[in-house]
């Protein structure tokens, strides 16, 4: 294993804890080994697995590499832009971001590369460890394969958390967060990704309670709305239909592609009570 990510990984050993036993520990030849004894590996593609091997999400491979080539077009590039402002807001010379839940990792790598930021510690994990490889190609994240409803990371270290399109574990969410940290969970909006749910024949979406939740759980800090419609070519809306759960019943393949994909997201901030 390559000598720089050891003594990256060395430098996150006092931000990490045991999801088995809850105890801290170290990063020691090449895994994170808690004071209770157990370990786990770090891969040699630069991320640490906290779950058995046989576990993982429901998506394969495929959906988190179109999903991938999505981002990577710009598609939610204002999402990020408005994610980077809300960080800078923050008015701290350096913090600890944690992406929980973030997928194939566009949004944890591209605000730890960004170089008008202030000083980044970004930490990131999703269940699925297919999503995890192809996150890990993005070098500056402490990438972790784990469950949101035991996270290896010690209580109170995080200053803005993410939580973006994916579920929630408030419980967990109130113990990693520092004293005053932030809370950024993104959800979509009634017409998030409209054209691709027409496509699939699924139903205009209904939200569910979300933000009321999200009020209960945290002091609600503010709530906005994104909204824009972009051209898509044919293979920019293949990719849609593949990354998205709306077409997993079906063969996505088979679907007709839209020309233009809305983006329809609320950001609700919220603060540690």
């Amino acid at each position: 294993m390559k000598a720089e990510l050891l003594a990256f990984w060395n430098r996150a050993g006092g931000l990490l804890q045991c999801p088995v036993c809850a105890q801290p520990g170290e990063i020691r030849a090449g895994s994170f080994v808690c004071f209770g004894g157990h370990c786990f590996d770090l891969a040699a593609r630069g991320y640490l697995n906290f779950l058995p091997r046989r576990a993982g999400g429901p998506y394969d491979a495929a959906l988190f590499q179109s999903r991938r080539a999505v981002y990577g077009r710009g598609f939610f590039a204002p999402v990020l832009e408005r994610l980077a402002e809300i960080v800078r807001s923050a008015g701290r010379p350096e913090l600890t971001l944690l992406d929980a839940g973030c997928g194939e990792g566009y949004f944890a790598g591209a605000l730890a590369q960004a170089s008008d930021l202030p000083s980044l510690t970004a930490l990131a994990l999703d269940i699925a460890p297919e999503a995890i490889r192809l996150a890990a190609r993005t070098p500056g994240v402490y990438w972790l394969v784990a469950d949101l409803s035991r996270m290896p990371l010690r209580a109170g270290i995080v200053d803005v958390l993410l939580n973006i399109l994916t579920p929630a574990n408030y419980t967990e969410f109130a113990r990693v967060l520092a004293p005053g940290g932030l809370a950024v969970k993104i959800i979509p909006g009634p017409d998030h990704l409209r054209e691709i749910r027409a496509a699939a024949g699924k139903a205009p979406y209904a939200a569910p309670p979300v933000k009321e939740i999200f009020a209960g759980r945290l002091a609600l800090a503010g709530e906005e709305e994104m909204r824009y419609t972009l051209p898509a070519t044919p293979e920019e809306a293949e990719h849609f239909l593949r990354m998205t759960p709306l077409t997993q019943d079906g063969r996505p393949s088979a679907l007709a592609a839209p020309r233009e994909v809305t983006v329809h997201l609320i950001l609700l901030r919220g603060r540690k009570i």
